[in-house]
């Protein structure tokens, strides 16, 4: 959001801004190669931009930055207050900080409540050893500490969390020469009707567990941290304290004391406190979450907020249809093409809309259609990446129904499922330990209808498909690789749905009138008169020549297909 949102804004037909802000510690993000190359490995990736997207969008041209955070809010005078007390004034601000990973503010705030003690307080007196890093700069840092100060050490090392997070700080510890017997991975019992795996699919669980055994990791699973204290180190080069973690046992009430050299905290996320106080002083409706509306405004019309942090009005009747469930990307075009519609002058014609629907509209939540997506390097050398479509609303008529599934799992290559809704690609999961797989591809794939990737489901059920990456590589995907073919495949979706100059019907209305009135099955003196009325219409010609005209355009990129222009002259 802080990414996608600029760049529309920068973009703009119709505006252009001279005064976008980004107020961040960090600035933009992979504009500063880090000092360890590998440290963006060792966090998830959302597979929502690429690695250099940033260096050539071009918004450090567009966007200044400050590199500070935000203490507090004065919505009197429009004014964001740092942390180093400059002021900076502000016609719109948006808020979009998302939630961190944080042992102070998730364990030891919670067990101290009673000392009085600010969490600001606690958070500056952390030892350098309790380590929870959120962003491609923090990571940095870890891998710096790890091989110039724990790989000095021969003590315990605690993981604490069971989400993706941890998994990939156990990959990065014995990636950088950390030896597997010192590592040991808590994973906290799941709270009610949750999910302690970060994996929806059972097969991925089942192999990361095995990896994690290979690798000799010690996992426990019964405990929880209650909090933790510190002591010098005697006799040692290295100034790292030692770490005394009180965990609990939450069925028997055992507790338990757990020597450590460091703590890598991955369990829950929490809002950062500056925000939540910032907000709170400036009495923004903070409940567990910041409340915006359906077009993202707080109770500050100049202030808007997406993400993690916020949560939807309780008018609109989803409490549980939290932001953070859907793609960030889409999050932050529409909230751009929100703050486009209240900057520009020239307002665009509203859509004519019933009264009925309009309620309908402002009592329930946006919905947002793109992807999400994770992609994250594990133990045992694997590649994971999981993409699904976003939720649905209970109210929605077209409610998520997994009718078909296609999975196969091999030495050689790995695991790979295919989840289709309504014939269409809606999640897709792979687990390999190859790294030519080229994860770009596939998971352009998602959204398709399988008879447009090959009839893959059909292909399956006539004779059972081996290995889903073998049939994948084969010359006759390659089409729908290409970067054209979406708009291709777009245009000949319109011709499907196009009339006829002559008055009949399109041929997605042909068909569906010819089904409605058959009883049972389709057959072949059916598909014959949907074929006559086919060749009967002028979208014909106008398919074949769009379909020649691509492969003549791409035919460099596309090898395998004769040229068209090559075998009618």
């Amino acid at each position: 959001r802080r990414t996608r949102m600029p760049t529309h804004l920068a973009t703009s037909k119709y505006l252009q801004f001279n005064n976008l802000m980004l107020i961040d510690p960090q600035g933009l993000p992979h504009l500063e190669a880090p000092q360890n190359k590998d440290a963006d490995q060792f966090l998830p990736s959302s597979l929502q931009f690429p690695k250099f997207y940033m260096a050539k969008s071009g918004l450090s041209v567009w966007v200044n930055v400050v590199h500070s955070k935000v203490a507090n809010l004065n919505r009197m005078r429009r004014e964001v207050i740092l942390e180093d007390r400059r002021r900076v004034p502000y016609d719109e601000l948006i808020l979009c900080t998302g939630l961190q990973y944080n042992a102070v503010r998730s364990v030891l705030a919670p067990y101290k409540k009673q000392t009085g003690l600010a969490v600001r307080d606690m958070e500056k007196a952390v030892e350098s050893n309790v380590i929870s890093y959120n962003n491609i700069k923090e990571a940095d840092e870890a891998v710096t500490f790890v091989r110039e100060q724990l790989a000095q050490l021969d003590g315990s090392i605690v993981v604490w969390g069971s989400t993706l997070q941890a998994y990939c700080a156990v990959q990065m510890l014995l990636s950088n020469g950390i030896d597997s017997s010192r590592i040991v991975m808590y994973q906290p019992p799941a709270d009610k009707d949750g999910d302690s795996s970060p994996f929806r699919d059972n097969i991925v669980a089942d192999e990361m567990a095995k990896a994690l055994v290979e690798c000799r990791v010690v996992v426990e699973t019964m405990y929880r941290l209650l909090h933790w204290t510190s002591q010098p180190r005697q006799s040692s080069a290295v100034d790292v304290p030692v770490l005394k973690l009180t965990l609990v046992n939450p069925e028997t009430g055992e507790e338990v004391q757990q020597d450590t050299d460091a703590l890598f905290y991955f369990d829950k996320k929490s809002v950062d406190q500056d925000i939540f106080l910032a907000t709170n002083n400036s009495h923004l409706v903070f409940d567990r979450r910041l409340v915006i509306n359906r077009s993202f405004q707080t109770v500050d019309r100049n202030i808007s907020a997406a993400g993690p942090m916020t949560k939807y009005q309780l008018k609109l009747y989803r409490d549980d249809w939290l932001p953070e469930k859907f793609c960030s990307a889409d999050i932050g075009r529409w909230l751009a093409a929100m703050l486009l519609d209240k900057l520009d002058n020239i307002k665009h014609a509203a859509p004519v809309m019933d009264e009925r629907n309009r309620q309908i509209v402002k009592a329930t939540p946006p919905k947002f259609d793109a992807r999400l997506g994770m992609k994250a390097y594990l133990p045992g050398g694997y590649t994971y990446v999981h993409i699904h479509g976003p939720p649905r609303l209970r109210v929605d008529s077209h409610a998520r129904i997994q009718d078909e599934r296609v999975a196969t799992h091999t030495v050689k290559n790995g695991y790979m499922s295919l989840e289709f809704d309504r014939g269409k690609i809606d999640a897709m999961t792979i687990l390999t330990k190859r790294k030519d797989v080229e994860i770009e591809n596939l998971t352009s794939l998602w959204g398709f209808h399988h008879h447009s990737v090959n009839r893959v489901v059909l292909r399956d059920k006539r004779e059972p498909i081996k290995d889903l990456f073998e049939f994948m590589r084969q010359d006759s995907m390659v089409i729908y690789y290409h970067d054209r073919y979406g708009a291709f495949y777009k245009r000949m979706m319109e011709l499907v749905h196009k009339e006829p100059a002559d008055g009949t019907n399109s041929l997605l209305k042909y068909a569906r009138e010819l089904m409605r009135t058959t009883q049972g099955p389709v057959d072949e003196r059916d598909l014959k008169e949907m074929r006559g009325h086919y060749e009967s219409t002028t979208v014909q010609d106008e398919m074949h020549k769009l379909l020649i005209d691509y492969l003549v355009q791409n035919h460099y990129h596309l090898p395998m297909y004769a040229r068209p222009d090559i075998l009618f002259t």
